[in-house]
């Protein structure tokens, strides 16, 4: 009878034990749900506040020059509430910018490597770069360092209540910190200045300013350093809010270096780039489907130089280069799809061809 009852005993024991586990388990896959989510909080919270607001700018093409861009985005987050991938949509017209994916987390996830893709659409196929960083983060899940393939790396030194940062610097390989830029903003998150101070001697002081549309793309730029080097930009937009015309004025101190003038077509290619220099002389690029022609003018209107290049995704290269003198052609070169020169025509003061020399 005891021998039963121990049995017993031991058996309720068993089934307790048993009953309490069963009850632990989802307990368990619960803590397990609320870290992912606070993971994912933390990302969102934390994180991404500062990181949209720092990569959502142009990568400092000609035409929007480290501006704030009128975007949007959409992010994924892998199991465990980590960023796994963020794409950056351009507005106007609609297209990707950005794709930035996120991989090879550290187990406390506070550093991680970066995969950026940068579209650009300015000629009459996309360019894609891609970029790799390293990225810190601190404790609460704030930018700390971004550091490139070179060892070069960017400390966000300031954020601000919105957690965009306001103080980043710049430091090379060797741990020098070369700058620190000063960064403010307008109550959309656009950035309106920046001002760089240099901590080498060799380097001058300069501030950018930017003012935007009421649809978020820029409206003007403003660039000067202490040396009196500026920089002033204006766009134009269509109705549809694409870019249809840029016109820049840029000096030296009271000095006038000219202005430049790019028109854009609905997709926002390139149409035409002129550009005026202060001496009277002139460049004139025009962006055809397959080709782009640069022409060079003297002061006093005469054509002196022109060069052709083929304009296709997988063959871009110097087709043919042509030089005047007086206006009138004095030679042309021709080159193989490999950039390499083929062969030079000459011609003499009347413009006939005199002589021909193979490469």
């Amino acid at each position: 009878m005891r021998r039963h009852i121990l049995i017993g005993v031991f058996v309720c024991f068993i089934l307790t034990n048993c009953s309490k586990d069963n009850k632990e388990l989802p307990g368990s896959g619960q803590e397990e749900s609320n870290l992912v989510l606070s993971t994912k909080e933390l990302f969102q919270t934390s994180f991404l506040p500062t990181f949209t607001n720092y990569f959502g700018r142009d990568i400092g093409t000609h035409t929007y020059r480290g501006a704030s861009l009128a975007v949007d985005w959409k992010h994924e987050y892998d199991e465990k509430g980590r960023l796994a991938k963020s794409v950056m949509y351009e507005k106007y017209p609609s297209r990707v910018l950005k794709e930035i994916s996120f991989s090879d987390y550290s187990a406390d996830d506070l550093s991680m490597k970066v995969k950026i893709k940068i579209f650009t659409y300015f000629l009459s196929f996309p360019l894609v770069d891609e970029k790799f960083y390293a990225l810190e983060l601190n404790d609460d899940f704030s930018l700390k360092k971004l550091t490139d393939e070179d060892g070069s790396y960017r400390t966000f030194d300031e954020l601000n209540s919105q957690n965009f940062v306001t103080k980043l610097g710049y430091v090379v390989p060797d741990g020098v910190k070369l700058w620190t830029t000063n960064y403010a903003y307008d109550e959309k998150g656009n950035v309106t200045k920046y001002t760089s101070d240099y901590h080498q001697y060799y380097m001058t002081n300069a501030s950018v300013d930017y003012t935007y549309t009421d649809f978020g793309d820029p409206k003007s730029y403003y660039f000067q350093n202490e040396e009196g080097l500026f920089s002033k930009v204006e766009y134009f937009y269509r109705e549809d809010n694409t870019l249809e015309k840029l016109e820049e004025e840029f000096k030296d101190g009271e000095e006038s270096f000219g202005t430049k003038i790019y028109t854009y077509d609905l997709n926002e290619k390139y149409l035409t780039r002129i550009t005026n220099f202060g001496d009277g002389s002139k460049n004139v690029i025009n962006y055809n489907e397959n080709e782009i022609i640069i022409e060079d003018f003297e002061a006093n209107g005469l054509l002196s130089k022109v060069d052709i290049y083929k304009n296709q995704e997988e063959n871009y290269f110097l087709r043919m280069h042509k030089e005047y003198l007086n206006g009138s052609i004095h030679l042309i070169q021709y080159f193989t799809s490999n950039g390499d020169l083929d062969y030079t025509e000459y011609y003499d003061e009347n413009g006939n061809l005199a002589e021909t020399v193979y490469e």
